[in-house]
């Protein structure tokens, strides 16, 4: 009853400021007053790794509207600083941010926010998220533009949802709701363009200061350029999270084996994810920047780095997009849709190849307690990842 409610005053509380934003255009024409116009509304409402993802198809964008103005709009605070890179090589002309709790739970700052976007004038608005959530609908509902394109979405493909009334103008329906994340952003592209794109490579923009840190960074710690690996070992929850002491494990066959040492990266909130790594292996050298280094700083460790180790998580992405070797530890919650891409033989995964719940969204049936990992995590062992290490270091020469 209480999610009715909420969808019904949410409803109610759109369709008004629509109805408001309307007013509002009626007086401007009396008035004969207009507002700043922007060509394109590209709208990015994800996690760091899915806005990392994106850049490439963005660069299309850019590449196909060269010349108009171009408005990025992100609702996360670190995207804004890749956006902003992004911005500072020309790909993007204005970056938006919307603190989407706010936009929740305040109708105020809805209201503003959406008065923001409407005065854009934006010809084209492209809602570029499979994943449609209700604030990216009505965003670019009230984007006004005249031509708006997104995806039918999971709601509407996996979930037996209708597309919303007058949403788009047209839209991308999948035929295979399993498309890799990478690929859905390029089918995407090619359908706001109407061109067709052939080996479209992750990127990310990395500053010059950034550069210059990684480089404080290793020269402080004594490490040398494509001579460490990078490990990343949170993952955001629990039923995700590979062992620290796997992670620590594989951390010592890389020194001992083949004289790699590590740097551990993450979110300030995983540095005891580091402590207790090094707990396992107090005689192996280990570096944490955990909480000490930007995003884009991240990109700069990544590009420098001999591989990547981690899980499905934001610094894989920033390492594939570093263009640095990468290796996935994999749970079965949404295998192979968000990686591998770019160069399968540099990017890889390794899963448990027995489990038998592929692609679940991580709604695991199991009974798992809390704060272990999902039996398709835990099944994956020690000796296969350093198995996979060892052939990634012999056929990419990378010592």
């Amino acid at each position: 009853m209480k999610a009715v409610v909420e969808t019904i005053m949410r409803h109610v509380v759109n369709a008004s400021i629509r109805a408001v934003l309307a007013c509002i255009d009626v007086l401007r024409i009396g008035m004969r007053t207009t507002s700043k116009r922007t060509d394109i509304l590209l709208i990015k409402l994800e996690a760091i790794g899915d806005f990392v993802m994106w850049i490439p198809s963005l660069k299309l964008y850019r590449a196909h509207f060269a010349g108009k103005h171009l408005t990025v709009l992100v609702d996360n605070k670190i995207n804004v600083g890749i956006a902003n890179a992004l911005k500072e090589e020309g790909y993007i002309d204005e970056v938006i941010y919307i603190n989407s709790h706010k936009f929740a739970t305040n109708m105020w700052y809805r209201f503003l926010r959406a008065k923001q976007i409407h005065d854009l004038r934006a010809s084209v608005a492209v809602y570029a998220t499979y994943y449609r959530r209700h604030m990216g609908n009505f965003i670019t509902r009230v984007s006004g533009a005249k031509k708006r394109y997104g995806f039918a979405g999971k709601d509407c493909q996996e979930d037996g949802k209708k597309l919303p009334q007058s949403l788009f103008t047209s839209h991308v329906t999948l035929e295979n709701i399993r498309t890799p994340e990478f690929r859905k952003n390029i089918m995407l592209a090619e359908h706001v363009t109407n061109k067709t794109y052939q080996d479209v490579s992750p990127s990310i923009p990395i500053p010059d200061a950034a550069r210059n840190k990684a480089a404080e960074v290793l020269a402080a710690n004594k490490l040398t350029e494509k001579h460490y690996i990078i490990v990343a070992p949170g993952a955001g929850a629990a039923i995700r999270m590979w062992p620290p002491e796997r992670f620590a494990a594989v951390i010592a066959h890389a020194y001992k084996t083949h004289n790699l040492p590590t740097v551990v990266v993450g979110a300030p909130s995983e540095k005891q994810l580091a402590e207790d790594i090094q707990s396992h292996i107090p005689d192996i050298p280990l570096v944490s920047v955990i909480g000490d280094i930007s995003i884009l700083e991240l990109a700069a460790l990544c590009e420098r780095a001999a591989l990547y180790v981690g899980g499905d998580t934001g610094p894989v992405h920033i390492s594939a997009a570093a263009e640095s070797p990468c290796l996935c530890i994999m749970g079965g919650g949404v295998l192979k849709q968000f990686f591998p891409y770019g160069d399968t033989n540099k990017n890889r995964v390794v899963y448990d190849a027995h489990m038998t719940c592929k692609n679940d969204n991580w709604a695991c049936t199991k009974d798992i307690p809390p704060g272990s990992p999902a039996p398709c995590i835990d099944a994956i062992s020690t000796d296969m990842v350093t198995r996979e290490l060892d052939d990634m270091v012999t056929s990419l020469g990378i010592v």
